[in-house]
């Protein structure tokens, strides 16, 4: 029980704190807090500015929430963060989507510095775990030519048009399911992206096939989606079904609807385009973000390059 000693020596170290300036009840908050508040505060914030929020709150739910939630915000220092990391090695989640909830606790805690909750961040130290990537899958020009044809083919029709036009441009499938007929420009042949991974829209310069795509569901459609549902009106939800149809059809396995990005972007690089076009092409923010994921398509173009050259030399030296 307090006594009044104890009291008064309380009430005379709060009135020094307020005469130094310091917000006791914003203290007190801070000491109280709890990492699973911090959380649902952070999430109102990245629905309002992050198109990656459904992700992050899907983390936080599954994996943050239940392993950290309980934690004090100011009690959460580095080996809890390294216990929590060493959790999700131990659920058998690959280093990249380790450094992505690395990521994630940064944004909380960075987020919790910008409104006071905290003054210092734990995870500030941490450096991303070292990824091993696998060259993305893509297809060869006769499998591709095989997609093309089975997309053409097969009896749902809006679907099979979005697979080609995919192909085609290197668009992620939710580029191009948000795609609305207005943004389209006959004069300059292209399509405007209101909603991108970035958050930017950007313009997408189409080729022939492209344009003949956009051009028939102007015709069929006259305004709204380009890429229309079952109702003739919404925007097409993701036809998982008719992909896989058309795979089947085309004999292909082990690929996804990125894969065509994938493959987009690797058989333009094989055939000469410029990894600085390239880049463009597909909307990357910048070029290094290309570099990393098709870098082993340029390394077998300068072994082609370099055989050449040897095949040349030799030839005349012979």
């Amino acid at each position: 029980m307090i006594t009044l000693a104890d009291a008064r020596q309380q009430h005379n170290k709060n009135k020094v704190a307020i005469t130094r300036g310091k917000n006791l009840a914003l203290e007190r908050q801070q000491e109280a807090m709890e990492f699973k508040a911090l959380c649902h505060l952070y999430l109102i914030y990245a629905d309002l500015n992050k198109r990656s929020s459904n992700a992050d709150r899907s983390k936080i739910a599954k994996y943050i929430d239940p392993i950290l939630g309980e934690y004090r915000v100011i009690g959460v220092n580095e080996k809890i963060i390294h216990d929590y990391l060493d959790h999700l090695k131990h659920c058998h989640l690959k280093d990249s989507t380790r450094n992505r909830h690395l990521m994630l606790i940064k944004a909380i805690f960075n987020f919790a510095i910008e409104n006071g909750f905290c003054i210092s961040s734990p995870v500030t130290g941490f450096t991303a775990f070292k990824e091993n990537r696998v060259p993305a899958r893509f297809l060869n020009n006769l499998e591709l030519k095989k997609f093309i044809t089975s997309a053409g083919h097969d009896v749902n029709t809006e679907a099979g048009t979005l697979f080609i036009f995919l192909a085609m441009t290197g668009l992620r499938i939710g580029e191009a399911i948000s795609l609305m007929l207005k943004d389209y420009n006959p004069g300059l042949a292209t399509i405007f992206i209101q909603s991108t991974k970035s958050g930017y829209g950007r313009v997408v310069v189409l080729n022939e096939t492209a344009k003949s795509i956009i051009e028939n569901q102007l015709r069929k459609h006259r305004t709204g989606f380009v890429f229309r549902g079952r109702d003739g009106v919404s925007a097409m939800h993701r036809p998982s079904k008719a992909f896989a149809r058309i795979c089947e059809a085309a004999g292909l396995q082990d690929i996804t609807p990125h894969s065509l990005r994938h493959t987009f972007a690797s058989l333009s690089l094989i055939n000469g385009v410029s990894m600085f076009e390239v880049s463009r092409l597909l909307g990357h923010s910048s070029i290094r973000t290309t570099e990393q994921h098709y870098s082993h398509v340029t390394n077998e173009r300068l072994a082609q390059a370099s055989q050449r050259f040897d095949d040349l030399v030799m030839s005349k030296s012979g």
